[in-house]
């Protein structure tokens, strides 16, 4: 049974060496035997370092990455070349289980039996010829014929029968003078990838039926097939067979499109898919039909493993992630039958998520008395003075930024195209600026430059900006950037403010989505309870 193919990674490959070649030190790797043939059958790969030892030592690093570079280059290109097919191909995969075309294949195995009749096991138990009834058709009698190929046939027989037809019908393709015509007829209909996976399909359903080990077969290349010279060449991507096996990857990028379609909030967007990507970089690219209960447990213990300090928080939500994955979308499209991380108890994995302590007042003079640069000092005075998370303030733009005629705030509702990442319903709202905060003059554009990642977020630019000073000077496990939102909670309620408002101004309620200036609380009034806030550190 044929082996899937696996792609050679760094891991594969082996170190480097020196070897002076024609007077000058060289950086040399032995290319994997895997792989040889896409060099020519050489047995290594180098490059020219310099004419002393110095030089080697110099460049070996980077010269020996750029011939693992290449080493990949090769394959990529290989597999690149194994997905181009005949645009002619493309019509037939469509109807590949229609009973007539599936009756037409099965048809041109028997043609390769009547071609080749050696290609029958001599020791088979199955008869693959039957006798011709003399009563239906009288001028035959005597005669046998070939039987259809059913998932009936053991499959013992039916592999050793698939291994012959493909020996055979690739020695008339190599040497097709030696042969009759028909014999070359039988062999071209028999090399077709519409008949490739029709045979394949049988023995699946053969070793399905007869609970044998379900065999992988290897992706098809080009060389596979006997097509016609002057037929025009276009890259196509081959249906899924039956006998595949889909690995997540294979169905990552249409569920992320199922993400997108049905999901709003980009921060719940973000958590599913780290969830899968996370699953898949700790627990490798797994077959679907592979991931099981166990699994989901390992998922939790790789994530301690890689983060000492994970909360269970996170670790449920990437469960949640991937129990999503299984439950909304694998088992409704049927690539899986049943959800391994429903239900599954991870209480003992992560550590508990204990709240932030506020910053002190004497915190806060150490914090402020730092010599800060005028974008970190800002990023800090913002966060103590509005209580706002550090992904919210990242990414404010001057347009956000509103005035009345009592107070300026900030506003976190979605306006026109702009919509705000906000971590929930409640977090849209309207904060207004305390008397004390200077803002810079105003622009156009962000506020801060800190780099957005992948995820549209410059929360991490920011915290790398600012957090490992504040970890230097209050040096305290429970205190971080979170602290400043903390302290200004807790201000705003020394002060009196109804703790509806607290709500509303901090995030915590219901926010203004749901609520406007005449039914809710203005803004106007929200400011007159932030401006009784002692703020010096804001002079």
């Amino acid at each position: 049974m044929v082996k899937e193919t696996r792609i050679l990674t760094w891991d594969d490959y082996s170190e480097s060496y020196s070897k002076v070649i024609r007077g000058s030190y060289c950086v040399v790797v032995s290319i994997p035997r895997k792989i040889r043939h896409l060099f020519g059958n050489a047995p290594t790969r180098q490059k020219v370092a310099g004419k002393t030892e110095d030089d080697f030592n110099r460049r070996q690093r980077s010269l020996t990455h750029q011939i693992y570079q290449e080493f990949d280059e090769r394959q990529r290109r290989q597999e690149e070349n194994q997905k181009v097919f005949l645009q002619r191909i493309k019509d037939e995969w469509g109807d590949a289980h229609d009973k007539r075309q599936d009756d037409k294949r099965n048809t041109i195995l028997q043609k390769m039996v009547a071609a080749f009749p050696h290609v029958v096991p001599e020791d088979s138990s199955y008869n693959f010829y039957k006798q011709i009834d003399d009563n239906i058709y009288p001028e035959f009698t005597g005669s046998s014929a070939i039987k259809p190929l059913t998932e009936n046939i053991p499959f013992s027989d039916l592999e050793r029968l698939k291994n012959g037809m493909d020996s055979m019908a690739r020695m008339v393709k190599n040497a097709s003078e030696r042969f009759t015509v028909f014999e070359v007829s039988a062999a071209k209909d028999y090399l077709e990838p519409s008949v490739r996976s029709y045979f394949e399909d049988l023995l699946v359903d053969a070793a399905k039926q007869q609970k044998c080990e379900i065999p992988n077969f290897p992706e098809p290349t080009l060389s596979d097939f006997w097509f016609e010279e002057d037929a025009e060449w276009q890259d196509y991507q081959v249906r899924p067979r039956k006998h595949e096996e889909l690995k997540m990857s294979a169905v990552m990028d249409e569920y992320f499109a199922w993400i997108e379609k049905y999901f709003e909030q980009k921060d719940t967007k973000n958590k599913l898919k780290l969830g899968c990507k996370e699953f898949i970089s700790y627990m490798g690219d797994l077959h679907l039909s592979k991931l099981d209960a166990p699994m989901a447990v390992g998922f939790a213990e790789a994530q301690c493993d890689q983060h000492v300090n994970r909360s269970k928080a996170t670790i449920k939500n990437r469960n949640w992630a991937m129990n999503t994955f299984c439950q909304e979308f694998c088992i409704p499209k049927r690539y899986m039958s049943f959800n391994p991380f429903y239900g599954v108890s991870l209480k003992r994995y992560g550590t508990k998520g204990g709240k932030w302590l506020e910053y002190t007042d004497a915190d806060l003079d150490k914090i402020f008395g730092y010599s800060w640069g005028p974008q970190e000092l800002l990023l800090l005075q913002l966060a103590l003075a509005t209580g706002m998370r550090l992904g919210e303030i990242a990414l404010l733009t001057w347009e956000r930024v509103k005035s009345t005629n009592k107070c300026s705030f900030i506003s976190l509702l979605d306006e026109g195209d702009e919509i705000v990442t906000a971590k929930n319903q409640g977090s849209k709202r309207r904060i207004p600026l305390h008397p004390n905060l200077k803002l810079p003059p105003k622009g156009n554009g962000r506020i801060f430059d800190y780099a957005i990642d992948g995820y549209g977020k410059a929360t991490t630019a920011a915290g790398r900006a600012v957090n490992p000073k504040l970890k230097e000077l209050i040096a305290h496990d429970r205190k971080t950037f979170h602290s400043f939102r903390s302290s200004f909670i807790i201000k705003l309620t020394k002060v009196g403010t109804p703790p509806n408002i607290n709500k509303m101004i901090t995030g915590h309620g219901v926010g203004d989505v749901n609520t406007d200036v005449y039914g809710g609380v203005s803004v106007e009034d929200r400011f007159e309870w932030i401006r009784k806030i002692d703020l010096p550190w804001l002079q």
